[in-house]
């Protein structure tokens, strides 16, 4: 396993790739994203309709915006939950993915 520049890991998709999170955990990190941003909202519905009923007409743009930023902002954090647990894998063994 060597380390570039730009910290990727090479060798574990064969010699010249680096790409430690494949495009499937990608797509799983942002299906557990979403769900987590949907729980968390449906659990404090009242708390947020009634933070975003201030900006009137805007509100439901608001509530939109936020949880669409919310959604990237977990996704982004669970693939590089991932891709840190890839990194520091002590077994240096490929991960099923």
């Amino acid at each position: 396993m060597t380390f570039d520049h730009e910290t990727r890991v090479e060798g574990w998709r064969g010699a010249g790739q680096s790409e430690p999170v494949g495009s499937r955990t990608q797509y799983v990190c942002g299906a557990v994203g979403l769900v987590v941003v949907l729980a968390v909202l449906t659990a404090s519905y009242s708390t947020v309709v009634a933070a975003t009923s201030v900006l009137s007409l805007l509100s439901t743009t608001a509530l939109v915006l936020g949880v669409l930023v919310a959604w990237i902002a977990v996704s982004l954090l669970l693939a590089a939950a991932v891709r840190q647990t890839l990194v520091l894998d002590p077994a240096g063994t490929e991960p099923a993915d």
